[in-house]
């Protein structure tokens, strides 16, 4: 490799274009405590966001868009509307949805996420992630049951959602994880900023994918022809 000629570089220069590289050198010379401070201030400030600034993050309302998205979801069989399908559809992914936005944003307030460590956050998001699923789970069967559905066809209905996601939940699981215990990430602030738009787009999939699912269970709501959906 050539070594790079520093005079024959300047001796091609125009004496002005010299003139401001000296200025600039020397103004960075002078100035150095001052610039090196305020990067140290700029680094600080950095440190300082706090996480429940997120509560405004984009992703609140990608699960507004999923929700509306799923609305427009109907069925049918053998050419008839299917409609306590599509009822119980609706129902699971609004339970769903305001059930991440309820606790992610009860999660986000959490001050202690701030400067706990790479796995005290980890630990933590698991367990909000369980919380989730179990909360709107739950929730769904006993809706489900309360205006008639049988147990079993209530959970068969659940199952067949959370089976049909269960890759691409376990593989949103290990970003998760690798975020949170990934020291490139300079405070838990950016760790969970990059948690919020790996969530995002596992939401942003689940009208195409709980479409698909539930085109799997064929005609077994049509024994169901009396419930009360205004109750859902």
């Amino acid at each position: 490799m050539k070594e790079l000629d520093f005079n024959g570089v300047l001796g091609n220069m125009l004496h002005w274009e010299v003139f401001i590289i000296v200025l600039i050198i020397g103004l960075a010379w002078i100035f150095r405590s001052a610039i090196s401070d305020k990067i140290k201030e700029m680094s600080l400030t950095k440190k300082k966001r706090k996480i429940e600034n997120l509560s405004h993050h984009d992703f609140f309302a990608t699960t507004k868009w999923v929700n509306a998205e799923v609305k427009r979801i109907t069925f049918s069989f053998k050419g008839e509307n299917d409609e306590v399908k599509s009822k119980l559809l609706h129902h699971l992914i609004d339970l769903k949805t305001n059930t991440i936005e309820e606790q992610f944003t009860d999660f986000l307030k959490n001050d202690e996420l701030n400067h706990c460590s790479s796995q005290d956050l980890k630990q933590k998001t698991k367990y909000l992630l369980m919380g989730i699923v179990n909360t709107y789970t739950s929730k769904a069967m006993k809706d489900f049951v309360r205006i008639g559905v049988s147990r079993v066809d209530a959970k068969f209905t659940i199952d067949s959602y959370e089976d049909y996601r269960k890759e691409i939940v376990e593989a949103f699981e290990d970003r998760v994880d690798s975020i949170t215990t990934n020291e490139d990430y300079s405070c838990n602030y950016d760790k969970m900023n990059a948690i919020l738009e790996v969530v995002a787009i596992s939401l942003y999939i689940i009208p195409k994918d709980v479409k698909q699912a539930f085109d799997k269970i064929n005609g077994r709501f049509r024994k169901y022809e009396h419930l009360n959906l205004e109750m859902l």
